[in-house]
């Protein structure tokens, strides 16, 4: 009987080693990226976008969000 419980325990054990090596995240390319990235407030609605994501307007920095109508 003890023979079963310490198969069943060991058993367990590895399924959950399993399951959270399968579920471990790791970075991506374009989150290094995007961390590295400079970060602009856009002078009509304030919001900090990435640099890739803006564009200059009469000297200043807007983000290319459609809904930035200010």
């Amino acid at each position: 009987m003890s023979r079963v419980i310490i198969l069943f325990l060991l058993a367990a054990l590895l399924v959950w080693v399993i399951k959270r090596q399968l579920t471990t995240k790791k970075p991506t390319q374009r989150a290094d990226k995007s961390a590295s990235e400079k970060m602009l407030p856009c002078s009509r609605c304030g919001v900090h976008v990435p640099e890739s994501e803006t564009k200059l307007v009469d000297q200043k920095v807007v983000c290319k969000n459609p809904n930035c109508q200010s």
